[in-house]
């Protein structure tokens, strides 16, 4: 990402920044599954500092969320919006509702996750704390 799109992130609020995310990682999951990756950014926020220490930082920390890579196909609606979808508006309040803590953490406290269908090489050093849908989500041990 060049500086030039990072200051354009940053200027976004957390509430529009995490929509964004959870559109490009989980816009095709339940809603339960969209709470949980807005669930994992928070669970970093409040863990260890080298995650990140705020919505932005987690965030927008280097590799960290593919559909922030500059080589995703995510990536252009990350940074230009995802247009008119609707999906957009509910996500929204989605995050609203987990930045605010009205959403209960689903994901046991986890701080990862990854689409069942790939197998990375860090979730060695995980605990499993959930299935939704496509995705699992860990927690370091």
């Amino acid at each position: 990402m060049t500086p030039k799109q990072r200051d354009y992130f940053m200027g976004l609020s957390s509430v529009e920044l995490m929509a964004r995310l959870i559109w490009g990682e989980a816009r095709g999951e339940s809603l339960e599954g969209q709470v949980a990756v807005g669930c994992v950014v928070m669970n970093r926020v409040k863990g260890k500092p080298r995650y990140g220490k705020t919505v932005h930082g987690v965030i927008l920390k280097h590799k960290q969320f593919s559909c922030f890579n500059e080589d995703n196909p995510n990536f252009t609606h990350m940074l230009n919006g995802p247009g008119d979808d609707p999906m957009l508006n509910k996500l929204f309040v989605v995050s609203e509702m987990v930045i605010l803590g009205y959403a209960k953490d689903v994901t046991y406290g986890a701080t990862h996750y990854n689409t069942r269908d790939c197998d990375p090489t860090w979730d060695d050093n995980m605990k499993l704390t959930k299935i939704i849908k496509n995705h699992e989500f860990y927690l370091e041990i």
